[in-house]
């Protein structure tokens, strides 16, 4: 009996030992790790909204399926768009062809003054050498009519002389002829200066012909130039709505910005939706993390780089190591 009471003792010993052993070995190892059970999943989840405003014809994104980053996610009317784009396209055409016939305009308006500029060149020539000539001629009548003068002059004293049968009739006739032909040389310069001043008030009428009519071409060609200048800034504002416009035809198309999962699908087709209206989430299969709340006590045994330990109530069987990545300050 008493060697019976002995064993029974003896096992609870080593049974207690065993126990403590293995409660310590637990403790040693276990004595760092913190555990909590208020967790729960998050993701960076990206709403898909319209940009512009219209009737859904179509929507191949269903829910719950995956898609791919640029995958088509649902289709608007482009109707109205492509419209509005055509159009636009050709008030660019018909303002490049205006542009072009205002800068043929100004290049032929160009093209005249520089011609005109010419003339008006050549008519200042003319009318220097006319001058000269007008010049050339009052200079030989004033030479004429000094000369007249001194030739009748002589015819007088040659009459007197006459009267007085100092000389003969044939020198008396000398001196008359002089006069004569003094005389008519000193008409012929007039005459000369006259028409050549005349054809000098023709080529001043002619200057300013040509004068008024290189102003009125300046005039137009500055017009011209205000016109293309008004015309190419038309131009530019046009493409600007041209480039916005197929934007927005574009945007008819709306393609997943990234992969994952659809959720939360609003869009059906026959909706009309305004521009910002959101029409379904993409949920992204690579980029999701667990928040999980620990006590302060807790707190403090965690650091950011450890690895953790991640036990779903889906997959009890399949935990998952992950690592920590943030603690947040409150």
């Amino acid at each position: 009996m008493k060697l019976k009471k002995l064993t029974l003792i003896f096992l609870g010993i080593v049974s207690l030992s065993i126990v403590s052993i293995i409660g310590i070995e637990w403790w040693n190892n276990n004595k760092t790790i913190v555990s909590t059970d208020n967790a729960y999943v998050r993701s960076s989840i990206t709403t898909i909204s319209s940009r512009i405003s219209s009737y859904i014809v179509e929507v191949p994104a269903l829910t719950h399926s995956y898609v791919k980053k640029n995958d088509l996610l649902a289709i608007l009317d482009s109707e109205p768009y492509k419209n509005k784009v055509d159009a636009l396209k050709a008030t660019v055409e018909a303002a490049n062809a205006k542009i072009e016939a205002e800068s043929a305009i100004i290049e032929s308006s160009n093209a005249k003054i520089n011609t005109i500029n010419s003339d008006f060149n050549n008519i200042n020539a003319k009318m220097n050498l006319v001058n000269s000539e007008i010049n050339i001629y009052n200079s030989k009548a004033k030479a004429l009519l000094s000369e007249l003068e001194l030739a009748e002059q002589n015819l007088n004293r040659m009459e007197k002389l006459f009267e007085k049968k100092s000389i003969s009739k044939v020198k008396l006739d000398e001196a008359i002829t002089k006069v004569k032909s003094t005389s008519h040389r000193l008409d012929s310069a007039k005459a000369k200066t006259s028409s050549i001043k005349n054809k000098l008030d023709v080529l001043s009428t002619e200057k300013t012909r040509i004068g008024s009519l290189k102003n009125e071409l300046i005039a137009d060609a500055k017009k011209s130039e205000a016109d293309l200048k008004k015309s190419k800034a038309n131009l530019k504002k046009t493409e600007a709505q041209l480039e916005a416009a197929i934007v927005d035809l574009n945007s008819t198309n709306i393609y997943s910005p990234i992969d994952g999962v659809v959720a939360n699908r609003i869009a059906e087709p026959g909706i009309y939706v305004e521009d910002g209206w959101p029409l379904m989430a993409i949920v992204p299969t690579h980029d999701i993390w667990i928040m999980a709340n620990y006590k302060e006590t807790q707190v403090e045994r965690i650091k950011v780089g450890q690895k953790v330990k991640l036990s779903f109530d889906a997959f009890k069987k399949n935990p998952i190591i992950g690592e920590v990545h943030s603690i947040s300050p409150a």
